[in-house]
């Protein structure tokens, strides 16, 4: 996530078919919650802590084709820190500001 005051905070986030794949395939899946169900409550709770801090959020789909080669084109595990740096990115991007 970025905490950057005049940008949306984005989050990365999965669809309910590609989330069982997805977990196999993080370098830390297991730590995520065994059922979608479960992940998106979570998720959701974390979201509404960041509009409550008066911050707007993106949700940035993470995908089973294109997170891997991401992730290999930019030199990182598929983990927690690479999917924070891709929501990152991708809401850099969109705003137009430079990625860190």
């Amino acid at each position: 996530m970025t905490d950057i005051d005049d940008r949306a905070v984005g989050i990365a986030w999965y669809r309910e078919d590609d989330y069982l794949l997805l977990r196999t395939m993080f370098q830390d899946g297991d730590v995520l919650p065994a059922r979608f169900a479960d992940w998106l409550a979570k998720a959701r709770t974390l979201e509404q802590r960041i509009l409550n801090n008066g911050q707007a959020v993106e949700h940035v789909y993470i995908d089973p084709v294109s997170f891997p080669l991401w992730c290999e084109s930019h030199g990182l595990a598929m983990n927690a820190m690479a999917r924070t740096r891709f929501a990152d990115d991708a809401v850099a991007q969109r705003h137009s500001v430079p990625p860190s």
